[in-house]
C-alpha cells in the first residue's frame, strides 16, 4: 500500500512526508527516473533535497506500478492531507482518525490546532463523574512527555490482556501542531479558584507555562480569565525565538485582574508569606505646585510619597524598592518577541504600561494592531490614567532595568498614551514650524469652542531645565546635542477604551494614513480627537486646471468604525475625512450619562449612512444604556428608526449591508417584514428594543420575542432568497437554519422544542359513519350495490393511485424545513453582536 511507501520514507517535522511536483518522463514502468542532468542538479544542492525526490520517486512508482484502481490510501500523502484539512469540525476529525492509522497521523495535527478553553454558562448542570475541568485534563494531554505516555501504555497493556506493543497513542507530541491557544472567561466563583496568588493558580501558571514552552508553532495567545498571568507564562513565550530572533508568534491578548485583591495581604491562600518591610520614608518637603498646560491636568506632587504604582495624590514619586516587594509579575511584555498584534485590557498599574512600552519599541516596524483598556478602578483613581503635563514629567524612565527601579512620578507626560510610545516617541520635540510661537501658560489663541492646543506648554523650551526632584534625583532629560526620538506607530488597527486621550501623542506619535480599523469606547477628549484629526487630514481639492472629472483626493483609509460616544464633531469627521462610500462598519452608541444624546437620528443617517450607503456592511445604531427603566426608554426612543429613515434602510439601497442593528417602532414591525426582501443578502438582524409611542415606557409590555421570530421564518419560507440566519431580539437570539427532513411530522413552523402540527380525526370519524350507514341486508337492491360497488372501488383506486403520484411528486420537490431554535449571542463570530455591549 501507499501507506507502507510513506512510512519508509524519511519523516519530516510533523511526521509526515510533503509532496512535491516531480517531473515524470514517460518510460516503459511509467515511473520517473532522474536523468543525467538532473543528477548533476542533484550534487549541487543538498543532500536532504535529493534523498526527497528520490523516495517521492519511488513513492509514485509503487503508485503506477499497481496496475489497478486507486483506494483512498493510495494517493500521496500531501493529496490526503489536504483532504483532511478541508474538515472543519473536530467530531469530523476525530471519526476519521479512528478508522485507520494513516488517517490519524493526518489528523491529529488539524485536532490539536486550537486549544480552546470555553467555560460553560453558569446555570449548566454539573456532571457527577469527576470533578476536575477540561483545562486540566488538556494541559495534562500536552504536558506529559511521550516517554510517559509509551511507559504507561506498556505498564497498562500486561493487566488488560493486550500484548507488549508500542501504542500509536504513545507519542504524545502534540503541543507542536497548536498554533492557537486560548482561555475564556466563565463565571466568576468557578474562575475565581484560578488567581494567581492561591495554590491552584500557582499550579495552573505552571502547566500552562510547561505547555506553551512546546508550543514552538504558536501564533496566538490568549488569555481571557481575569485571573492573572504568571511570568512563567511570560518566559514560556519568549523561549521560542530561535539563534536568529525569529519566532512563529504574532499575537499576543491579556486580560488583566485586580492586583489590589489578588494581593498578599488579601489572598485567602492558605501558605504562609514573607512580608519584607518597608523602606525608611524620606523627610517630607513642601508640596512643589506646576502651572497647567492648555488642556491638560495640573501636577501637585504629595509630600508624603507612597510606593510606585499605589493609590495616592497624582504626581506621588515613588521609592525604590526590591522585586519580593513588587506586587505585580515581573517580567511580563517586556520578554516577549516582536509581534504583529498586542491587546491588553484592564491595566490597573503602570507598570504593565512599562513593559509594554519596552515591547512596543521592539516591535514598532511590524506592529499592526494595539488594543489597549484601562480597569474601571484605575479609571476612577486618576492616578496614571490622566495625560498629565509639567516640566519634569517624563513618559518612561530610560534608565530602570524593571518597572520596580522607575524613580519618575507615577503621574507621566502624556498619560497612558504617552507612556506606550515613549521609547520610540518624545512629544516634547519642538514641531518644525517657522512660525511656532511659545504659548503663553493658562492661554491657547487658537482654540475655539472648546477644543485645546495640540501641543504641550512645554515644547517651547527646545533644551528643557532639569527640574529638581522630592528625592534629590535629577530627571533623565536629552541633552542638546542628543538624538530626538521622533519614531512613529504605522497601526492598521486601534483600539482604546478608558484611555484618556493625549491629543500631542494621537497626532503625532500615529500614522493616520495606514489606519483602517478604529475603536473608542469611554475615552474622555474624544471630541477634541475628532476635530484634530478632522483639521490634520482635510481633503486635498484637484489642482486648478486639473480635468473636471479628477477627483478629491482623501487622506484616510478608515473602513471600520465603533463609538459608544456620539457628537457633532464625530458626524462631521466621518462626512468631511472619509471618502463617501468607503466605511464598511459603523458601529455608533451613545452611552453617556445625559438624559437625550447630543445628536439626533436624522443627523446620524444624513451624515454617515448615506455617505456610505453603497460600502456599508454592518451598521449598528443604540443609544441605550443602564437596565430597562423609563429613563433607558426614553433614551431608545430618541434614535429609534421610523417612517422614512426606516423605508431607506431597506430600500435595498444599501447592497451590501450583511449585519444591521437598529430600534424600531412597534407599529413598523410589519413593515420590516414586508421589506426583507429587499434585504435579501442580510445575514444578522438585531433590534434591541420596541418601542410603543402610543403607551407610557413605564406600564408598556415587549411582544413575545419567539412570536416574533417565528413570523420571519414565515416571510423566509415564501422567499427563499433571503439568507438571515441570525436574529437577536433583546436579550433573546434566534438563529434559522434548513433541517433535511421532508417528514409529515416535521413542518418550517416546528422549533428546538419538537413541537408539530396535532393530528386531526375528523376524516376517520367521518369514513367510519358513513361505513356504518352503508351497511344493509342483501334484497332486491343486492345486485345494484354490487355494481355501484364495483364503479365505486375503481374510482377510488384511481383518486388514490393519482393522490400518490402528487404526493410522491411533492415530495420530490420539497424544499428543506426551515428550523428556528433559540442560542446564546454568538459574540465571537459576529462582530455586531460583540460591539453592543460596548467594551473590548
Amino acid at each position: 500500500m501507499a501507506v507502507n511507501a510513506a512510512a519508509d520514507s524519511p519523516e519530516t517535522k510533523d511526521g509526515l512526508t510533503p509532496h512535491t511536483h516531480t517531473k515524470q518522463d514517460t518510460n516503459h514502468n511509467g515511473s520517473p527516473e532522474l536523468s543525467a542532468s538532473q543528477d548533476r542538479i542533484s550534487g549541487i544542492v543538498s543532500f536532504g533535497v535529493a534523498q526527497l525526490w528520490k523516495e517521492k520517486t519511488r513513492e509514485w512508482g509503487n503508485i503506477k506500478t499497481k496496475g489497478m484502481p486507486l483506494n483512498l490510501l493510495d494517493l500521496p500523502v500531501d493529496v490526503l492531507n489536504l483532504i483532511v484539512s478541508e474538515l472543519c469540525y473536530t467530531n469530523d476529525l476525530i471519526a476519521l482518525a479512528l478508522t485507520h492509522s494513516a488517517l490519524y497521523k493526518l489528523a491529529v495535527p488539524n485536532i490539536y490546532s486550537r486549544f480552546d478553553i470555553v467555560w460553560p454558562d453558569s446555570t449548566a448542570p454539573v456532571l457527577n463523574s469527576k470533578s476536575v475541568d477540561a483545562l486540566s485534563y488538556g494541559l495534562a494531554t500536552l504536558c506529559l512527555p511521550s516517554r510517559f505516555a509509551e511507559s504507561t501504555q506498556r505498564l497498562r497493556g500486561p493487566r488488560a490482556g493486550r500484548p507488549k506493543t508500542r501504542h500509536r497513542l504513545a507519542n504524545n507530541d502534540h503541543a507542536k501542531y497548536i498554533r492557537k491557544f486560548s482561555i475564556g472567561d466563565g463565571p466568576q466563583d468557578w474562575t475565581s479558584e484560578y488567581l494567581i496568588t492561591k495554590e491552584s493558580g500557582k499550579m495552573l501558571g505552571t502547566l500552562v507555562a510547561v505547555a506553551v514552552e512546546r508550543m514552538v508553532n504558536l501564533e496566538t495567545f490568549m488569555w481571557d480569565m481575569p485571573t492573572g498571568v504568571s511570568s512563567d507564562v511570560f518566559m514560556a513565550l519568549a523561549s521560542h525565538e530561535d539563534d536568529e530572533g525569529q519566532t512563529k508568534l504574532e499575537k499576543v491578548w491579556v486580560r488583566w485582574h485586580d492586583h489590589q485583591a489578588t494581593s498578599p495581604g488579601s489572598s485567602p491562600a492558605s501558605s504562609p508569606t514573607t512580608t519584607l518591610p518597608p523602606p525608611n520614608p524620606l523627610p517630607p518637603l513642601p508640596p512643589q505646585n506646576f502651572p497647567p498646560l492648555p488642556g491638560a491636568a495640573s501636577v501637585t506632587f504629595d509630600p508624603n510619597p507612597v510606593y510606585y504604582g499605589q493609590a495616592g495624590s497624582n504626581g506621588t514619586v515613588p521609592q525604590l524598592k526590591t522585586y519580593a516587594q513588587s506586587c505585580v509579575e515581573y517580567p511580563t511584555f517586556s520578554v516577549l518577541p516582536p509581534l504583529n498584534s498586542l491587546t491588553v485590557l484592564d491595566i490597573d498599574h503602570i507598570s504593565y504600561l512599562d513593559e509594554m512600552a519596552v515591547l512596543i519599541e521592539r516591535s514598532v516596524s511590524q506592529l499592526r494592531e494595539l488594543q489597549v483598556g484601562i480597569s474601571t478602578r484605575a479609571y476612577s483613581l486618576q492616578n496614571f490614567a490622566p495625560p498629565w503635563d509639567s516640566a519634569d514629567l517624563q513618559q518612561v524612565d530610560h534608565d530602570a532595568k524593571w518597572p520596580g527601579e522607575s524613580r519618575i512620578p507615577t503621574a507621566r507626560l502624556g498619560g497612558v498614551l504617552g507612556v506606550l510610545v515613549g521609547r520610540i516617541h518624545d512629544i516634547r520635540k519642538k514641531p518644525n514650524s517657522k512660525n511656532h510661537q511659545a504659548p503663553i501658560p493658562g492661554h491657547n489663541p487658537a482654540a475655539r469652542d472648546g477644543e485645546t492646543t495640540l501641543a504641550p506648554a512645554s515644547e517651547s523650551d527646545e533644551n528643557p531645565q532639569p527640574q529638581a526632584r522630592v528625592d534629590g534625583t535629577t530627571p533623565h532629560i536629552p541633552s542638546p546635542g542628543s538624538k530626538r526620538l521622533d519614531g512613529k506607530l504605522r497601526l492598521q488597527t486601534l483600539a482604546l477604551e478608558r484611555v484618556t486621550l493625549s491629543i500631542a501623542v494621537c497626532t503625532r506619535a500615529i500614522d493616520w494614513s495606514q489606519m483602517t480599523r478604529l475603536t473608542i469606547f469611554g475615552c474622555e477628549h474624544h471630541e477634541t480627537l475628532w476635530k484634530a484629526l478632522r483639521r490634520q487630514f482635510q481633503p486635498t481639492p484637484p489642482a486648478p486646471g486639473s480635468p473636471q472629472e479628477a477627483p478629491t483626493r482623501y487622506l484616510l483609509s478608515l473602513k471600520h468604525l465603533s463609538t459608544d460616544l456620539a457628537s457633532h464633531a464625530l458626524l462631521s469627521f466621518v462626512k468631511e475625512t472619509l471618502a463617501p462610500n468607503t466605511l464598511e462598519t459603523l458601529f455608533l452608541l451613545d452611552r453617556r450619562g445625559s438624559f437625550k444624546p447630543e445628536v439626533t437620528i436624522g443627523q446620524v443617517v444624513k451624515s454617515a449612512v448615506k455617505r456610505h450607503r453603497s460600502s456599508l456592511k454592518k451598521l449598528l445604531i443604540d443609544s441605550s444604556e443602564g437596565p430597562r427603566s423609563t429613563s433607558t426608554r426614553e433614551r431608545w426612543r430618541h434614535w429609534a428608526i421610523r417612517g422614512e429613515l426606516l423605508g431607506y434602510i431597506t430600500s435595498g439601497r444599501m447592497t451590501n449591508l450583511r449585519e444591521l442593528g437598529m430600534v424600531i417602532d412597534i407599529k413598523d414591525w410589519h413593515t420590516l417584514l414586508q421589506r426583507l426582501p429587499q434585504l435579501s443578502d442580510l445575514r444578522t438582524l438585531y433590534i434591541p428594543e420596541m418601542v410603543d409611542t402610543d403607551r407610557d415606557p413605564e406600564t408598556a409590555s415587549r411582544p413575545d420575542a419567539k412570536e416574533l421570530a417565528l413570523q420571519i421564518v414565515d416571510i423566509i419560507s415564501l422567499r427563499r432568497e433571503i439568507k438571515l440566519v441570525y436574529v437577536g431580539l433583546w436579550q433573546k437570539c434566534f438563529e434559522i437554519s434548513e433541517v433535511e427532513d421532508n417528514s409529515s411530522e416535521g413542518n418550517r413552523s416546528q422549533d428546538d422544542n419538537g413541537n408539530g402540527g396535532q393530528t386531526n380525526d375528523a376524516d376517520q370519524m367521518d369514513d367510519e359513519l358513513s361505513d356504518n350507514d352503508m351497511a344493509t341486508d342483501d334484497g332486491e337492491l343486492g345486485p345494484f350495490m354490487d355494481a355501484e360497488d364495483e364503479i365505486a372501488e375503481e374510482a377510488s383506486d384511481d383518486g388514490q393511485s393519482e393522490a400518490d403520484s402528487f404526493a410522491d411528486e411533492s415530495a420530490t420537490n420539497a424544499l428543506p424545513r426551515l428550523r428556528q431554535r433559540e442560542i446564546l449571542y454568538y459574540d465571537d463570530k459576529v462582530e455586531l453582536f460583540r460591539a453592543r455591549h460596548g467594551k473590548l
